[in-house]
């Protein structure tokens, strides 16, 4: 009975080494591991929050910018109107008058409306074109929303950057070729019996030849906005960042009718 009892004790005392072996993790180890995961997982959350801010403040910013650019172009735009009104009206009295030495009154009444019909064409072309590199503006906003996101997801986006400074580069042009077109008016003013028909003609071919101009500013830059958006679809994942389409509209033509 007692040798049984020493062997036994023996196995116990032999098996006390490898049972405390199982363990270990020493007490209070798991916890300090849960502790380091949960402050980690709080900074990267906090910076991913900063990260989020300094977006949201970059995309307040450049929308910031764009509405102070379109309402400064609005007031610019009123004041050209206003100034081309002054000079139309002095012109009006002049075609006028020289209108009513044409003897047919047919073609007095056809030089008085095609007169008019210039000065109409061109401000509703330009609001057209003004409206259009409104909706550009809006586009562009996008794209830079979309490639501020893209970059703080680690992607490559300098070709994107660039297209972005080029668009805006010629949205600016243009606002600026149709500022400049908002200033102008188009009357024949010193017509006669005998020249009315060619003095009508080359006003509106003169109108016609500087709408063309504008046109040719405000396609660029619509062209300049959609390689932007190129140069952003050509991102890796980028599809991942939701954006809205470059609207495919185009420019109205500058035509003219009798």
């Amino acid at each position: 009975m007692t040798k049984v009892f020493v062997s036994l004790a023996l196995a116990a005392s032999l098996a006390m080494p490898f049972m405390a072996g199982a363990q270990t993790v020493p007490i209070g180890t798991r916890e300090r591991v849960q502790d380091i995961r949960q402050n980690l997982g709080e900074q990267a959350k906090q910076i991913r929050g900063a990260r989020e801010n300094a977006l949201e403040e970059r995309r307040a910013a450049f929308a910031n910018q764009i509405k102070a650019t379109r309402e400064q172009f609005q007031k610019d735009m009123e004041a050209a109107r206003e100034t081309a009104k002054k000079a139309l009206e002095v012109k009006r009295e002049e075609a006028k008058k020289a209108i009513e030495s044409i003897k047919d009154e047919r073609r007095r009444e056809i030089a008085n409306r095609i007169n008019e019909n210039l000065t109409e064409l061109n401000t509703r072309i330009l609001e057209r074109y003004s409206e259009n590199l409104v909706q550009m503006d809006k586009v562009l906003s996008n794209i830079v929303t979309r490639v501020d996101r893209a970059e703080a997801m680690g992607l490559a986006v300098a070709p994107v950057r660039t297209a972005v400074a080029s668009a805006s580069t010629s949205i600016a042009a243009a606002r600026a070729a149709v500022l400049a077109q908002a200033s102008k008016t188009y009357m024949a003013t010193s017509t006669t019996d005998a020249t009315v028909k060619a003095d009508l003609t080359a006003v509106r071919e003169a109108l016609k030849k500087d709408l063309r101009a504008v046109e040719a500013t405000v396609k660029s830059a619509r062209d300049a906005v959609h390689a932007a958006a190129v140069a952003l679809a050509q991102v890796p994942r980028i599809r991942e960042i939701e954006v809205k389409p470059v609207p495919t509209s185009t420019a109205p033509s500058a035509t003219t009718t009798q």
